[in-house]
């Protein structure tokens, strides 16, 4: 074979593999490129969702968080307001300490629990109020006895004055052998009838199984 046919024969398979190697590129490779930049774009789409999905729920999860804590607030506030027992110590101490704080003599102090009075219904369950009665004496400044009724009024727990009377203190002259009574103005003494409510758990689990055995 002539070198003249042996280059013209070399540059022809030269072409054939150029020719070769450009729809190969161009079937194969740019197709495959083409794929791997629409297969990027579908991943960043499908990022994007993760991430707008995922603070969504964080938004939600942080949410029901809150409204965790609150109802948990709400449900310590009320148990604060109308305990699940009388707990009778406790409100004797709270007397007694208001009383200190306001400077204020208690003569005497009495308690006791009376029978359910108030019902309060929901669609859920029925609930009865117990009530806690304290009867006292109580002896001090004007002033001192109005604070004291405030305190009351205000107080975390719920109660109610339902009796009230105050009258000034009365002292005798010894002077003159305690003939002569005379009336201080500065001292009043006030006898004082609160009622504090509790939830009756056993006279409620009793009403709500013969609403239960009624239906």
């Amino acid at each position: 074979m002539r070198s003249s046919t042996k280059r013209t024969l070399s540059f022809f398979i030269s072409l054939v593999l150029f020719v070769a190697s450009i729809l190969i590129y161009t079937s194969l490779i740019q197709t495959s490129y083409g794929r791997i930049k629409a297969s990027k774009v579908i991943i960043i789409e499908k990022k994007t969702v993760y991430d707008e999905r995922k603070n969504i729920t964080d938004k939600i999860q942080a949410l029901l968080k809150k409204s965790e804590s609150l109802e948990d607030n709400i449900e310590r506030s009320i148990n604060l307001a109308i305990p699940r027992d009388p707990y009778i110590s406790q409100a004797l101490k709270y007397i007694l300490g208001l009383a200190e704080i306001n400077k204020l003599k208690i003569k005497s102090l009495n308690s006791k629990t009376l029978s359910p009075q108030i019902k309060l219904n929901s669609p859920n369950y029925v609930r009865n109020l117990g009530l806690l009665q304290l009867s006292f004496d109580i002896e001090g400044r004007y002033e001192e006895i109005k604070n004291y009724l405030k305190a009351i009024e205000t107080s975390v727990r719920v109660m109610d004055i339902v009796n009230f009377t105050i009258a000034p203190v009365v002292v005798t002259n010894s002077a003159q052998g305690g003939a002569n009574p005379v009336v201080s103005n500065n001292k009043f003494s006030a006898k004082i009838s609160i009622q504090m409510y509790y939830e009756d758990m056993v006279n409620s689990s009793n009403t709500n199984k013969s609403t239960t055995s009624s239906k």
